[in-house]
């Protein structure tokens, strides 16, 4: 812990008992040798350990910014080549600076340390902003990387969303981007850094799972909390977040079915029975957030037998 602990490091700690595991902390790599603790950010390496597979998807879970990080997240951003950025909170909630804004306004620049960071565009969804970031060093101007900056602004100031509709179709936009370009690991943050940060990377995960070894495969939930939580002290840290983690599950698999059983027919229709199992594929469609629309409106009590269980693992904090 001794990094985490000095003096110099204080100030980057949003709060002074969250603190980045050793072992998985990003390091950042242009740090001047010369003084005392600049390779340090408030982030963790996270990956799903429980299966490994080719191309598998990584993680950074991190604070949100502040003031005196900025610099220290862009060189983050530049060193482990992201190109997807995961934001899942405001900047003020309940009258509390959650992270201030790193990023520049629309179609201005701001200079970032080493790097200076450009908005080309930005779009809001309903439940969402995306931002279309540029970063270059300040010095190659022309070697510029293009980032996506997606804000979820749909998460309530108290508790869980109701329904895990906006956050699954939120999701899938922000895999697309990221499977489009293949790149470094996705950065994820709350305010923290692991309570809804958890939630996301938790849910992401399983999704993944479920895409990759099919709907029959296992998937044990308080599993994959205990496994992230290895890599990130503290990740989802509330009951109704765990709680949240099943709905979101439970209704990606009924979602998910309802599409194959839909293709079963349309392939039976044309007389062609062979069905290959195919991984769901979480590409964006129109039809895909319709589905999700459709069912949080028509099914507000999504099976409730799971999650009834108390967790015996999560403590109420």
């Amino acid at each position: 812990h001794s990094s985490l602990q000095r003096p110099e490091n204080k100030s980057k700690n949003r709060y002074k008992n969250i603190l980045p595991f050793n072992d998985t902390r990003v390091i950042l790599k242009n740090a001047s040798p010369d003084v005392v603790g600049s390779d340090y950010i408030n982030a963790n390496y996270v990956k799903n350990k429980l299966w490994e597979s080719v191309g598998q998807k990584k993680y950074i879970a991190t604070q949100g910014c502040l003031a005196t990080t900025v610099n220290d997240f862009w060189q983050m951003v530049w060193q482990e080549n992201t190109t997807v950025i995961v934001m899942t909170t405001r900047e003020v909630e309940k009258g509390r600076n959650k992270c201030v804004p790193y990023w520049p306004e629309n179609q201005t620049s701001k200079n970032v340390g080493d790097y200076v960071v450009t908005c080309e565009s930005e779009r809001e969804a309903s439940d969402y902003k995306v931002r279309h970031l540029k970063i270059a060093p300040v010095d190659k101007p022309n070697f510029s990387r293009p980032v996506w900056h997606y804000q979820y602004l749909s998460w309530p100031d108290h508790g869980v969303p109701q329904e895990p509709g906006g956050v699954l179709s939120f999701l899938t936009q922000v895999n697309a981007k990221q499977d489009e370009f293949n790149t470094g690991p996705m950065i994820i943050h709350c305010s923290a850094g692991i309570g809804r940060t958890g939630t996301f990377v938790v849910v992401d995960m399983i999704l993944e799972t479920i895409d990759t070894l099919g709907l029959d495969c296992d998937i044990d939930i308080p599993k994959y909390i205990q496994m992230v939580r290895e890599q990130r002290s503290g990740m989802v840290q509330t009951e109704a977040q765990y709680k949240f983690i099943y709905l979101a599950v439970s209704e990606y698999i009924q979602t998910t079915k309802a599409k194959e059983n839909a293709l079963k027919e349309t392939e039976t229709e044309y007389g062609n029975l062979q069905l290959k199992h195919q991984p769901a594929s979480r590409k964006v469609s129109k039809s895909k957030e319709d589905v999700y629309e459709n069912l949080s409106k028509g099914k507000k009590d999504v099976k409730k037998s799971k999650t009834e269980k108390k967790p015996s693992s999560v403590r109420k904090r």
